[in-house]
């Protein structure tokens, strides 16, 4: 009969073994996560890049039809393809998907934040039509003007603002201005 020899050093080789199976395991894991998360920042950024070339192409047209006038803003709405004034902006919903991060340099042909993040996070596409149609700027933006949007604006667009845009501005300038001056729950 022949006996077996179990050597006392197997049970720790196995349990090395096992240490190293798990750690390539997690290794190939956080790997993979990494190449989805950046697959799913694609695909938004191309979307948003998508929604960009319609607006602008839709904003062109929308000029001609309108007789090749002043220089004008018109607001992308991307559910129905179609531009509408500011007076309209209502009836727009928000479609940017990509974050600042991926738009820090306007990667998607608008300058912006196509999506602030939240409930209501998502903006809609600005596109200003100038010298006869020969210049198209496209920025995002939301249902309310902020001292952002305003940074980001043409000359031109901002000379067309109308009072209740100019408002709209200066309540966010104010609020920066309050939430500036807070710290740490101290007025400075």
């Amino acid at each position: 009969m022949r006996q077996t020899y179990v050597d006392k050093n197997s049970r720790g080789i196995t349990t090395l073994t096992a240490l190293l199976l798990i750690a390539v395991l997690c290794f190939c894991g956080l790997f993979i996560a990494q190449m989805y998360i950046h697959h799913v920042n694609d695909v938004k950024m191309t979307f948003d890049r998508n929604q960009v070339s319609n607006a602008i192409k839709a904003a062109k047209v929308q000029y001609m039809e309108d007789g090749f006038g002043d220089d004008v803003t018109y607001y992308f709405d991307a559910v129905n393809s179609r531009m509408l004034d500011w007076d309209q902006i209502s009836q727009i919903e928000g479609y940017g998907r990509s974050d600042r991060k991926h738009n820090a340099d306007a990667e998607t042909g608008a300058k912006g934040i196509p999506n602030l993040g939240g409930k209501n996070g998502a903006q809609f596409l600005a596109i200003s039509v100038e010298d006869n149609g020969e210049k198209v700027y496209a920025r995002w933006q939301g249902h309310r003007l902020t001292a952002y949007d305003y940074t980001i604006m043409t000359a031109s667009e901002k000379k067309r603002l109308n009072t209740e845009q100019l408002d709209q501005i200066r309540s966010d300038e104010k609020k920066d201005s309050v939430s500036d001056s807070v710290q740490d729950g101290k007025v400075y």
